[in-house]
């Protein structure tokens, strides 16, 4: 995810210029690891759909058949290309001026109307979509509810809670982790935007 960005053209630009920086990393694909994670990705699929329903009753979805099925058809040739968990993606668009973009742990992501409107061709949106797909792939967003979780208990705790009955989503929530509103799945460290970046163009 950007947060608030300017014009689409400038955001790429910008996402050049970061790939410049980490081009070291694009001739190894294998340092493109996943960091921390206590969860499984079975785990990453239930945590997502949960923040999904979260976001959900926060935004309004374009509600556009022919939208959607355009941005799943144009996904499903990007993901295949993606490592790791073979994650079924589905894709959504957001009644959203602005031009954002963000996934969920699991494969569904969301794509601003004002995303699709800025884009000058298929290209332009495709790079954003990978972008996303690649935050999925490299399961950032668990990576993050690690580091949360790790902050609100003590490993030894963590260490047998995630076995201990019931939902993953339920049991994060007994932490006093909201799924959506924390921001944990929105919000990515500039590491793994940069890594992000790399995997999108590989």
């Amino acid at each position: 995810m950007r947060g608030k960005i300017g014009p689409l053209g400038g955001v790429l630009r910008v996402a050049l210029a970061v790939l410049l920086v980490a081009a070291n990393l694009r001739a190894d694909r294998t340092q493109l690891k996943p960091g921390m994670n206590f969860f499984k990705p079975e785990h990453d699929i239930e945590l997502g759909k949960e923040a999904a329903q979260k976001a959900e009753e926060q935004f309004s979805l374009l509600k556009s058949p022919a939208v959607d099925a355009y941005l799943n058809r144009l996904g499903q040739r990007l993901v295949k290309y993606a490592p790791g968990y073979k994650y079924s993606y589905h894709i959504k668009a957001v009644n959203a001026a602005e031009i954002n973009a963000f996934a969920l742990p699991g494969g569904i992501l969301y794509i601003n109307r004002g995303t699709i409107e800025a884009a000058k061709n298929e290209a332009e949106l495709a790079g954003v979509m990978a972008h996303e797909i690649a935050h999925v792939a490299l399961r950032h967003g668990t990576n993050q509810l690690s580091k949360a979780m790790l902050a609100q208990a003590p490993l030894a705790l963590l260490g047998g809670f995630l076995g201990s009955g019931g939902s993953v989503a339920g049991q994060v929530a007994s932490l006093g982790i909201d799924l959506f509103a924390s921001g944990v799945f929105l919000r990515f460290s500039r590491t793994a935007e940069t890594q992000a970046d790399v995997l999108g163009t590989q």
